[in-house]
């Protein structure tokens, strides 16, 4: 039961800071120009071609907001390995845009707002699977599809995409992203570490209480024993 009520408590203390985290929307990100047609010579988009230029032309107002896209389009312009990776990632990715646009509200780019959406999402995901594996017996499978469907539940709502636009809002540094980025693995790693610990304490006093019941039982058994001996030898 305390376990439970310790899982109970993490779990609103994560959806308290979503809330709070997402108390002021900013305004979305303008749409990003699509990739283009592919070049025949090259099997890429034409439009890679174009991708310097165009964050160079983008205004000031733009390039705060799409800051990120900027970064990677400068980066793989310069490398055709890179813009290869950078496209059939977007392409395989977006093919679950529906998906996407059902949680999250949006569609897949590489964005701040998108990979923080994702981000958080897996957190939720991870966050919750602890709590609802003792609250509900099911297999670790079902267990991880019960922890996936609440996570899209709270992203249906709204909170995940609103608590994604506040962060990005507030990122200018590729770095800083990349920090905050660590900073929530190393606190889901903490998580998984204290509730494995917990888990294993739990099993130990079960098999504790077990140990103890068969001795009781037995304890039981023996007294049964002599007593039926007595009676059968009229002692």
């Amino acid at each position: 039961m305390k376990k439970i009520l310790v899982y109970l408590f993490i779990f609103l203390l994560t959806s308290n800071f979503i809330s709070v985290v997402s108390a002021e929307q900013p305004n979305l990100m303008p749409s990003i120009p699509g990739l283009g047609e592919i070049n025949e010579n090259t099997g890429l988009p034409s439009s890679f071609e174009k991708f310097k230029s165009l964050s160079d032309n983008l205004s000031e107002t733009e390039k705060s907001k799409t800051y990120l896209y900027q970064e990677w389009t400068k980066l793989f312009a310069k490398n055709d390995k890179f813009a290869a990776v950078f496209f059939y990632t977007d392409m395989f990715f977006s093919t679950f845009d529906p998906i996407w646009e059902n949680i999250f509200g949006i569609k897949f780019s590489w964005s701040w707002e998108f990979i923080f959406c994702l981000t958080i999402w897996i957190m939720l995901i991870i966050l919750l699977y602890m709590p609802v594996s003792q609250v509900i017996s099911l297999n670790p499978f079902l267990t991880a599809v019960a922890s996936v469907i609440i996570a899209s539940l709270v992203g249906k709502s709204g909170e995940i995409k609103r608590a994604a636009d506040t962060m990005t809002f507030a990122v200018k540094n590729i770095w800083l992203a990349v920090v905050c980025l660590i900073i929530a693995i190393m606190i889901i790693v903490i998580y998984v570490a204290i509730f494995k610990k917990l888990g294993k304490e739990s099993e130990e006093d079960e098999i504790k209480k077990a140990k103890e019941s068969i001795k009781l039982h037995g304890k039981i058994s023996s007294e049964a024993l002599k007593k039926g001996y007595s009676g059968d030898t009229g002692i």
